[in-house]
Parts: C-alpha cells; sequence; structure tokens
C-alpha cells in the first residue's frame, strides 16, 4: 500500500506485475463533463454483488463469488451536493438492497476511462449507486504525487463523455514515435511563455463562445503550444473549476457537436490542420452558436498558413446569426496568433 484515505474509502496499492495486471493496458482517468439527455453514454462497473454468490458445483457445500458487470448512465446533476455520481442501473437489480454488497470499490469505466468508484446503494432507491469521482482521489493530499512515482506519469482526467469527439493522446509505449509526440510532455515547453499567457488569457475572457487561430509552419510547436495551455487550464490554482477539452478528432465516432454545448466545465477544443477541416469547423460552430447553455466554450484553430482561408471563415461566421434572436453574435473570430521557430508575434 503506497496511499490510502480512510475517509474516501480508497487505497492505492503497489503490485507484482508478474502476478497481477500482466497484459492489462494503461489506464486512463477522466471525469464527465457534459449533461446532453440525448446521448449520455453507458457506464459499466465489474465487482462481486453478494447476489452473484454461487455454489462451486452442484455437489459442493462451498460458495463462490461470481462476477457481475452493471450498466447504466449517469446525469451529471444526480447527487451534485452530495458531490458524487448517482449511476441509474439499466436491467435487473437484486431483490434487495443488501445484495449490492461486494459491489462497492469497483471500477466504474466511461468509454473505456476510469471515472470514479462505486460508494453506496441508495437505500430509499434501489436502482441508484452512488459513485465517488476520481476528482476527489486527484485533489486528495499525496494522491498524484503517490501515482507520479511509480508510474513516472501525472494523472489527470480526460473529458471521459466526449472521448468519440476527440483525437486522444497515444498511450506510452517504448518507441520513438511515442517519444516524439508532442502529446506525450516528455520535455518542458521552452520559449512560449508570453503566447500561452496570451491564450490562457483569452481562454478567461467573458464571452461565451469564441473562436481564434494559431499558425506556423510544422514543427514550430502549435500541438505542444496547446497542451500547455490545457494543463494550465485543467490545474488552475485557488479553487477556480478547472476546464477540460482536447483535440477535435477529424472524423470523430459521431457529428452530434451539440452534446458540447451543454458543457458543465468550460471547453478549450483544438482543431488541428483546420486550413484542410473547414466544412467540419463551420458545422461545429453553428452547432455550437444553435444551442447553448452550457459554460463558455474556446475553439482554437492549428493551421500552418492564414492565406485566405482565415478571413473567409471570419466573414462567414460573422453573416451567420449566432445565438438566440435579437441577441448579438456570441462568437467574435478576430484573434490569430503567429509562431514561429524562434519567436512569436500576434
Amino acid at each position: 500500500m503506497v496511499w490510502e484515505r480512510p475517509e474516501l474509502d480508497a487505497v492505492l496499492l503497489k503490485a507484482d506485475r508478474t502476478l497481477v495486471g500482466a497484459g492489462m493496458g494503461v489506464v486512463h482517468w477522466g471525469e464527465l463533463v457534459c449533461d446532453s439527455p440525448g446521448r449520455r453514454p453507458v457506464c459499466s462497473m465489474t465487482g462481486f454483488p453478494k447476489a452473484m454468490r454461487r455454489r462451486a458445483s452442484t455437489l459442493s457445500e462451498q460458495y463462490v463469488d461470481d462476477l457481475k458487470t452493471v450498466e447504466g448512465t449517469i446525469a451529471p446533476h444526480t447527487g451534485s451536493r452530495s458531490k458524487l455520481y448517482g449511476l441509474e442501473v439499466d436491467g435487473a437489480v437484486p431483490t434487495e438492497v443488501k445484495n449490492w454488497q461486494g459491489l462497492s470499490g469497483a471500477g466504474v469505466f466511461c468509454n473505456g476511462v476510469l471515472i470514479g468508484l462505486a460508494r453506496l446503494v441508495d437505500r430509499q432507491w434501489d436502482r441508484i449507486l452512488m459513485v465517488l469521482p476520481l476528482s476527489h482521489l486527484l485533489s486528495a493530499d499525496g494522491f498524484t504525487g503517490a501515482v507520479a512515482a511509480h508510474t513516472s506519469m501525472t494523472p489527470c482526467l480526460q473529458p471521459a463523455d466526449l472521448r468519440p469527439l476527440m483525437d486522444n493522446a497515444p498511450d506510452p509505449v517504448l518507441s520513438s514515435s511515442h517519444l516524439l509526440d508532442p502529446r506525450s510532455q516528455v520535455t518542458d515547453l521552452t520559449g512560449m511563455t508570453e503566447l500561452v499567457h496570451r491564450i490562457e488569457h483569452w481562454c478567461r475572457s467573458v464571452d461565451r463562445i469564441d473562436i481564434a487561430a494559431v499558425i506556423g509552419l510544422g514543427g514550430t510547436g502549435k500541438t505542444r503550444l496547446v497542451i500547455e495551455v490545457l494543463h494550465r487550464l485543467t490545474t488552475a490554482p485557488g479553487g477556480q473549476r478547472p476546464w477540460s477539452g482536447g483535440f477535435l478528432a477529424e472524423h470523430p465516432s459521431h457529428t452530434d457537436y451539440e452534446v458540447l454545448a451543454a458543457a458543465s466545465y468550460p471547453l478549450l477544443l483544438a482543431v488541428d490542420l483546420a486550413e484542410t477541416r473547414l466544412s467540419q469547423i463551420r458545422d461545429l460552430m453553428t452547432a455550437l452558436a444553435g444551442f447553448h447553455d452550457g459554460a463558455a466554450i474556446r475553439v482554437l484553430l492549428l493551421a500552418r498558413g492564414h492565406d485566405t482561408w482565415w478571413p473567409a471563415l471570419r466573414r462567414h461566421l460573422r453573416t451567420r446569426n449566432f445565438g438566440p434572436p435579437g441577441k448579438p453574435s456570441p462568437s467574435r473570430p478576430t484573434t490569430r496568433w503567429t509562431v514561429t521557430a524562434r519567436k512569436t508575434s500576434t
């Protein structure tokens, strides 16, 4: 045991990989950031509830605790006052609440990302299982340090429910391709401090929706720049609500961008090679501006040249009726930064 927190009913164990976990992949840490009733992702957990206790064989008096996978959906606001997720179970449930015993502590996954730990059953509502969000662990004293010390990776929360829309970072592997990927953050970012501050300041402006562009040749650090800004936004000090976000996939699993408009937390969405994805950008901005009642959203376009596409996109967005009728456009596509190999300019 390398870390424990009794009040969270959680411990962190170090195991001999040859005995436990051999062949398992890297576990990604995440949270739910959007509340879109029409597209709530299925969450699942696997444990050993008392209801699954079975005889070892028809002739044996011995019993074994068998596995049970439970699936359901989480409405992010359910359990918000107790700061827990409320997972509404799909399918059959035990006839008595006590038969859920044994499931507590099970990892709860969404789109393959660990988002919490099963905590308890609501005795008044046997179809709701309360789940401890991972954010409680990451904010607990010593947890992130213990994980980093034993894995060489500092845990950070991904938007698990947005994973089908995102171009997710690669799993760490012993290869040069992983080391050279800017999203691996193998080395610290240098030489772009001023531009990082400017983009961070732009993100924290009062506008509900805004879009900007970063222009620079390939290899000048645009992707790494976004990673640094995201890191600063998602680890905000002083009790501020950290941001979430990532890189929008060129070919996402679905294109219901309206789900982003229901974000409970501020989002920074980066679009790489934006000059080749103008149709997708227009669809994205139309979806966000047509129906948006969530937190602030910033769309940062990364491109290798502005040519004519950026002025044309600005004109397109300005001529569209974004937001409710009679109100000014929430999108002001006026900002562009240029990145060079040695310096940055506005």
